[in-house]
């Protein structure tokens, strides 16, 4: 698809309430609250929640991502996981409604997206080509596009108002500020930008970020070795932690860290060169999986 230049014809959206509310004790022990709502389930994404998509370069984050987009916009579950349990199949991580997506990404531009999703479309329904093409919408590289000053923080918020999204992505998130990200009183009132718009228009957000290299990040583990660690790792909801397997056939690790829900097994994905979805392809624990040529098998190396 390529980047979105005219205004966006988008459906009302009841915004949720989210103002702070000041309860006494005995008020907030007899409050009622409803269930979380999600928009895939399983702890995977809140609405109004943050996930972020965690590796080292060339980890297959932006891939990874785009897989993701196509599931919320049609609302098919999510790399096509399911388990096992009793014997009987069971889709796991659905995607509870098709979903507007906003991209906005940093790295390749409008023709390469276009690319991509045109290898992507050649192997869609005709019915998930239409909720692909009203459902998502991109913008790419445009500097001024920061979190962490006024004038970035009005044009995401006029493409917010644009365009009236369930998912806002930004990828990657490096690309969208100039702070230190070493600095956590920077990079937390960066974020506050983030969760003033989240709040305001009842979006989700999905990040994807890049692990540190320096000497002090040697021997962390899981979202523990995000760059700006201390902040990112307090903000989101869940952590899916990229580890290439192998490049040749395209293998990737997958380990969850999840804020709401029970953590599940390393799960591994592949990715596919013809459509660029990355598809399920077992768990970590699952060792009579019939397993595709050449795929590697995780063992005794899972990542932590």
């Amino acid at each position: 698809m390529a980047e979105s230049t005219g205004a966006a014809a988008a459906p009302a959206k009841a915004h949720e309430s989210n103002r702070p509310k000041l309860y006494t004790l005995g008020e907030l022990l007899t409050a009622s609250f409803p269930p979380q709502r999600l928009l895939i389930t399983n702890g995977i994404l809140p609405i109004c929640g943050i996930m972020v998509l965690g590796g080292p370069p060339k980890a297959y984050k932006s891939f990874t991502l785009g897989t993701i987009i196509y599931h919320l916009a049609t609302g098919t579950n999510l790399f096509g996981a399911h388990r096992k349990p009793h014997g009987r199949v069971e889709k796991w991580a659905n995607v509870t409604k098709p979903c507007r997506i906003l991209l906005l990404e940093q790295e390749i531009g409008a023709a390469h997206l276009q690319s991509r999703y045109q290898a992507l479309f050649e192997r869609l329904t005709d019915s998930e080509r239409e909720l692909m093409k009203s459902n998502i919408f991109t913008y790419s590289c445009d500097p001024e596009l920061m979190l962490n000053n006024t004038t970035g923080v009005n044009k995401l918020r006029s493409l917010i108002e644009r365009t009236n999204p369930d998912v806002v992505c930004f990828d990657p998130l490096v690309e969208f500020h100039n702070c230190n990200e070493n600095d956590t009183q920077q990079m937390a009132g960066m974020l506050r930008n983030l969760d003033s718009l989240r709040w305001k228009y009842s979006f989700a957000s999905i990040i994807t970020h890049h692990i540190g290299k320096s000497r002090e990040d040697q021997g962390r583990y899981g979202p523990d070795q995000l760059r700006g660690n201390s902040v990112i790792f307090a903000k989101g909801d869940s952590y899916l932690m990229l580890s290439p397997r192998s490049r040749t056939q395209g293998t990737v690790a997958i380990d969850f860290t999840l804020r709401h829900d029970l953590q599940p097994d390393v799960m591994e994905i592949v990715l596919d060169w013809e459509d660029l979805r990355a598809k399920f392809v077992r768990w970590g624990s699952d060792k009579k999986a019939n397993l595709p040529a050449g795929l590697v098998d995780l063992g005794s190396n899972r990542t932590q």
